[in-house]
């Protein structure tokens, strides 16, 4: 069955954060392995049962990411996935939060046990005391920026896209189950309402269209 056209590599104009996609993912040398059509039905394979296990959950380990409509064929997967990047931002927030919390509990716990370090070293040397301040303070731990930066360069879209297959990947190689994707994915950024309305049908009616 012939796939419409589609972008084989991400629209240099978007940065994939936010908004609704078709996402098709393809096995490697289109190898039947997600299952096979069956007096029009889809019949899953161990592994396409994994695969949709996996799409179920995404939005349980990625809180901005919806898949409300998707389709396993025997060879490739259809998905439409709608990325909240207010959502993800949010969350980004809450970790940093929460690493700021942590970072400042360790660094208040070692400046308590320096602090009493050096209180024992103040009754020999009021001179050695005043030198272990200076060092705790000089050594404190701070949070890089850069790495926030790089974290921010990747897509949420293709983190939630690369967990899914690497997570079947995974599933297959526990298994012993022959299976390898096809590296890129194919992506169509919905623009409008009709257009959402028609991918959906196309989603929707692959099944019945694969013989045709």
């Amino acid at each position: 069955m012939d796939l419409p056209n589609r972008h084989t590599t991400r629209a240099k104009w978007h940065n994939y954060n936010d908004g609704m996609y078709h996402i098709t993912l393809n096995s490697r040398d289109r190898v039947h392995s997600f299952g096979e059509i069956k007096a029009g039905e889809m019949q899953l394979s161990e592994l396409g049962q994994a695969i949709k296990q996996y799409i179920e959950s995404t939005h349980e380990h990625y809180p901005y990411a919806e898949i409300p409509i998707f389709q396993i064929m025997p060879d490739h997967v259809h998905l439409l996935v709608n990325i909240h990047q207010a959502e993800a931002q949010g969350q980004r927030k809450r970790k940093d939060d929460a690493c700021i919390v942590q970072s400042s509990a360790c660094i208040v716990q070692s400046t308590a046990c320096i602090v009493q370090s050096t209180a024992c070293i103040a009754q020999s040397s009021a001179g050695t005391a005043q030198s272990s301040a200076g060092t705790a303070q000089s050594s404190a731990p701070s949070l890089d920026p850069k790495m926030k930066k790089v974290s921010d360069r990747r897509g949420y879209l293709s983190t939630v896209i690369g967990g899914i297959k690497s997570a079947t990947t995974k599933y297959a190689n526990a298994h012993d189950i022959p299976f390898a994707w096809v590296q890129r994915f194919y992506d169509v950024i919905i623009k409008d309402k009709i257009q959402m309305e028609n991918t959906i049908n196309y989603i929707k009616s692959n099944v019945a269209n694969w013989e045709k």
